[in-house]
This record gives C-alpha cells, structure tokens and sequence, in this order.
C-alpha cells in the first residue's frame, strides 16, 4: 500500500469551527403586527421606515443590530452615539460596517403610554441635546419661507380652509424666530421610544429619531404637541433650569412649524390617521 499523506494543518478557521468557541443566535424586534402594517401601506403607494432591527445572542450576550437603507445613515447615527456616549442616554456603539450598526441592547421597563410623562428627566434630555456638539444659528427668513410654503400645500389639499391658512400665514411671519440653532435634536420623544433600564435611568432606544443639523427645539415641540401630559411651559422651564437655551420665546413658532411638516409629511406618506386639522386650529386660537 502507498504510504498515507501527512494530515493537513488545521488552520484558523478550522479550529474556530471544530472548537465552537461561541454561539450565534439572530431574531427579528419588530413584531409581526408592525411588519404587515408596513407591507400594507407600502402597497397602498404609501411609506414607512426602511430599516431592519434585530436582537442578536452572541455567546449569551445580547446585541442589537440596525440595517440602514443606506450606509451614510448608518455611518450619521454611529457618529451621533459616539457625540453622546458619555450622557448615559443612548446605548454604546460596537460597530458599523456599510449599512449595518451594532449596538448595546438595552434591557429594562417601557415606560407606559399612560403614566405621567417624565417631564424632568425629557427637559434633562433636551438640554443635553440642545447643548452638545456643533451650533449654528438657523436662517430665520428661510425657516419663515419653507414654513408659509408648507401652509400653502395643506391649504390646497383641504386640510386648512382659506380663513385658517391666512390666520396661519400671518403668524408664520410675525411670531418671533430669532436665535433659533441648529444642531442635534432627538425628534420623537413619545413613551415607546424609551425605557428605563435596570438602574432606573431613562434611555433611547430609537435610534432613527437622532437628529443632527436640526432646528434645535423641534423635538421639544414634537414631546408637547404629540404626547399626552406634556405641558408646553413646563417642558422649556426645564430645559432652561438644566442649562438649555430658553426656547419659551421661539415657542410659537417652533410649533407651527412641526405641526406643519409633519402634517404635511404624512399626507405624502399615505398616513391619514396622524393628520389633525384641529390641531391647526387650536394653535390659531392660542
């Protein structure tokens, strides 16, 4: 008989997989109830989120893993948790590659969509935000252009009567803009964006909502236009006493302008239940 051939030396990648040095488990976070809603208005011709969000189990230990519709988005919001991730408020990056973002999977309690809104710990949240990294001031006479223009196209899509979209008009023009900034920005403060983790710290876990280059003050309208308990005065109040900017004068126009864009943005999304013409109608009564 031939004398058999030496074996082969195992390399690298043999031993990682005959030694089995780690486990890998990988499952969908949204539910099902959220998926089917998204495929039914993305057949209607409407939108929604594009990204994927996973629970990842690597050798026991939980991470979360984000994909991007692109890869420039991925690589912003990578950037946004690194400018934050001493504040305690966002989970800590791992890492990113192309389109996909690792991060800190956070475990706790989801705050109740009916409890008292933390309105402390938000004010704490939006002065951190409004105070850290870069601050531009914003081009006031474009802000008050976009926004007219923004009135114009809910008045011809029949979401404001005539009367209502002049009243608007005028203070879209007249309501004080000055010293509003750009910079970053958490857009969607609402109960299931949050949760409170093992110590009893409020954390973020939408991670799409981070924004940079922002209208600074946006998402503090956002949180006490949209979420129920969350009294306007109250909110900047903190914000100011925590080290913000005083917003209290802007307010009136940071308002009107949310109210407009997003009313406007779910129209062109196919989301008819977020559009209030009431909405629009209390704050000309204001």
């Amino acid at each position: 008989m031939p004398p058999r051939a030496a074996p082969r030396p195992l390399a690298r990648r043999d031993v990682l997989h005959r030694s089995r040095v780690t486990s890998y488990r990988k499952r969908r976070l949204e539910p099902w109830s959220q998926r089917l809603r998204r495929i039914e208005r993305s057949l209607l011709g409407g939108s929604g989120k594009s990204q994927r969000v996973y629970r990842v189990t690597i050798a026991g230990r939980d991470v979360k893993q984000i994909v991007f519709a692109e890869a420039a988005r991925a690589e912003r919001t990578a950037a946004l948790l690194d400018l934050l991730a001493d504040t305690g408020l966002v989970p800590r990056r791992i890492a990113r590659h192309g389109s996909e973002l690792w991060v800190e999977f956070l475990d706790g309690r989801a705050l109740e969509p009916g409890a008292p809104p933390p309105l402390d710990e938000l004010a704490a949240l939006f002065a951190t935000f409004y105070t850290r990294g870069s601050r531009a001031p914003a081009d006031t006479a474009a802000l008050r252009a976009e926004l007219t223009a923004q009135l114009a196209w809910l008045r011809d899509f029949g979401v404001l009567d005539a009367a209502l979209a002049r009243a608007l008009e005028a203070r879209a023009l007249s309501a004080p803009a000055t010293k509003l900034s750009r910079g970053l920005d958490y857009l969607d403060a609402r109960p299931e964006n949050f949760l409170r983790d093992r110590s009893g710290r409020l954390r973020i876990v939408d991670l799409e909502s981070l924004g940079a280059d922002e209208v600074q003050g946006t998402g503090a309208a956002r949180a006490w236009l949209r979420w129920p308990g969350v009294s306007r005065e109250a909110l900047l109040a903190g914000v100011a006493r925590c080290g913000g900017p005083d917003l209290m004068p802007v307010a009136d126009f940071l308002e009107l302008r949310f109210a407009a864009s997003w009313t406007l943005r779910s129209l062109l999304l196919r989301k008819p239940k977020l559009v209030d013409p009431a909405l629009f109608r209390r704050l000309a009564a204001s």
